[in-house]
């Protein structure tokens, strides 16, 4: 009567602890208290059982149930301890990754020891021949379950080896994904198309593996490509490392590199090797960067070769001839344009076409920067077609948009004609295809016309005007979202306490 006593109040103190750990974990719903919970009930049913056992004169029963009992409650304590200090203490507060496995076998190992020592203290089971039975069930189970059971030692290997963790971004037998979960028999892997395999402990014990995520999760990556022999190294080396930097998923540190790697019959093929934190998205990467330059090449002049056969010069002259209409075409548009915009409405037929013929016709990939704020002066831009926004950066580092230009609208004409640098950032919202006008172009163009410079400066300064007032709003706008962010900051912090 007095051991049930004990157990019963051992029990009431194991389900106050399980509901308190209900309330602070604030998980009502939760599975994990089920086992636990139905050990303790399995207790219950077998302490009331017992009773019965005894009045029927069935004492050995009773005895059996009565340390079955011993041990169901003791296992259900255990438990409860285990979910306190390994899933709310280490996963829920701490964050700390622990897998199932790890978890689950240490789990098995103290049911085992309690399990032994509540048989040696409350019956005379010889421990010896009980191991030496045990030892030979073990053995013909082990026989039977041989793979599964090299996927749990594999997978307990794993464990003490540590080579990747849940989280972990890793690669076997040309396959790429995370790790999401490790259990007795597998290792979950998301991969990047979002697909799950299950991979067997024992398979991937087994494979040369590459954590990616270890020691750090910056990750090499490399691209190939091939330039026209006309076009030095070291251009195409500065073209091309301007377009990676320009991608925000790429690291900075460390830079990339850009190196020749073979001579090629038609082309000087390269390998561009940059760092990058997302591994997840390499490939989306690699493609934004060789979409990038395509672009580049073609502002920059830089070819990609492709084969090609010449019978007499008639191919090469055909061509040259193509691009020459094809140019042709291009400045009667331009002056065209330069008729409707009110910077060079003033100018003569004869002046625009002048300038017409020196103006560079270059396009831009979405999400490409034309000009960053800060830069030493440059060229001015018209939009023939597309769309850029501007973008200011204030002080703190806060950036507004403040406004877009679509087709037959300018900018960077401060730069160009007073050597200002750039007051704001100009990037392409989607594919867009811009008019280049240099500063030798305007000195050629206002040299002996001081008529159409006059009307130029006229037209800026009413510009210039618009575009300060619209910055002093932004900019007052900014200090006093700045203001306003400090004050609520500043009201969270003292309501916390922190």
């Amino acid at each position: 009567m007095q051991t049930f006593y004990i157990n019963g109040l051992l029990c009431l103190g194991i389900i106050v602890i399980l509901v308190f750990y209900k309330v602070v974990a604030k998980r009502p719903n939760s599975r994990l208290p089920n086992i636990p919970l139905a050990f303790l009930i399995a207790f219950f049913i077998l302490r009331l059982v017992v009773p019965v056992f005894d009045h029927f004169g069935l004492q050995g029963a009773a005895n059996s149930l009565g340390v079955a009992a011993s041990i169901l409650v003791w296992m259900a304590a255990v438990r409860i301890i285990v979910y306190f200090i390994v899933d709310y203490i280490l996963r829920q507060k701490s964050k700390v990754t622990i897998p199932s496995i790890t978890r689950d076998f240490g789990l098995a190992v103290i049911y085992i020891i309690i399990a032994m020592i509540v048989l040696k203290q409350k019956t005379s089971v010889n421990l010896g021949s009980l191991l030496t039975t045990s030892a030979i069930l073990t053995a013909v189970i082990g026989f039977a379950m041989q793979d599964t059971l090299g996927n749990l030692f594999s997978g307990l290997a794993l464990q003490l080896e540590h080579p990747y963790q849940i989280g972990d971004w890793i690669g076997f037998e040309n396959r790429v994904g995370k790790v999401v979960g490790i259990t007795w028999k597998s290792t979950k892997i998301l991969t990047r198309s979002e697909e799950m395999i299950y991979v067997p402990n024992n398979t991937i014990s087994k494979s040369i593996l590459i954590n990616y995520s270890r020691p750090t999760p910056i990750h090499q990556v490399a691209i190939e490509f091939g330039t026209s022999y006309d076009d030095p190294p070291h251009k195409v080396r500065e073209a091309v490392t301007k377009v990676i930097l320009n991608n925000p998923r790429v690291a900075a540190d460390p830079p990339p590199s850009v190196r020749v790697v073979k001579y090629n019959n038609f082309s000087v093929d390269y390998k561009a090797i940059f760092a990058t934190e997302d591994i997840a998205g390499e490939e989306g990467i690699k493609t934004e960067i060789l979409n990038d330059l395509w672009y580049k090449f073609r502002r920059t002049g830089i070819k990609i070769p492709y084969p090609f056969q010449e019978e007499m010069g008639v191919e090469r002259k055909d061509l040259l001839d193509e691009e020459n209409e094809e140019r042709k075409k291009e400045e009667a548009l331009i002056v065209e344009m330069l008729g409707k915009i009110d910077m060079f409405a003033s100018l003569s037929p004869d002046a625009r076409a002048g300038l017409a013929s020196r103006i560079a016709v270059l396009q831009f990939a979405a999400g490409e920067k034309i000009v960053e704020q800060g830069d030493e002066p440059g060229p001015m831009f018209i939009v023939k077609e597309g769309e850029c926004a501007v973008i200011v950066t204030h002080e703190g580092g806060m950036q507004t948009e403040v406004a877009r230009f679509h087709s037959m609208q300018f900018f960077g004409e401060m730069s160009v004609l007073t050597g200002a640098p750039r007051t704001a950032t100009v990037r392409a919202v989607r594919p867009t295809i811009c008019y280049e006008i240099e500063k030798q172009d305007l000195e050629l163009l206002f040299k002996n016309n001081a008529e159409a410079l006059n009307r130029v400066s006229e037209v800026l300064a009413v510009r210039q005007m618009a575009l300060m007032q619209q910055k002093a709003q932004m900019d007052e706008r900014a200090k006093l979202q700045a203001e306003q962010q400090g004050q609520i900051l500043s009201k969270i912090k003292a309501f916390l306490g922190l």
